[in-house]
């Protein structure tokens, strides 16, 4: 139990400095992203997002790799039934 207890304790540890090292690097991320503008304030209009055009399931083509070099495969199918 003694053992477990201090496993418990290093692991405790470990996580809390992944959590301060986390911390950091999302305030040097804050600081980095704070350099850009991103123009006009709060009562610039935005842009619209752009349409996406859907792509027909038939056009969905799978490619397999044979070393360094893709190949086309058999159109995907989609089905539940495999799972």
């Amino acid at each position: 139990m003694d053992q477990v207890t201090q496993q418990n304790a290093a692991m405790v540890e470990q996580t809390t400095a992944a959590s301060h090292n986390l911390s950091g690097e999302a305030k040097e991320l804050e600081r980095l992203v704070a350099r850009f503008t991103l123009g006009g304030g709060a009562d610039a209009p935005s842009a619209p997002a752009p349409a996406r055009k859907a792509r027909p399931q038939a056009a969905r083509q799978s490619y397999k790799t044979a070393g360094n070099a893709a190949l086309k495969a058999a159109p995907i199918e989609e089905s539940w039934e495999e799972f």
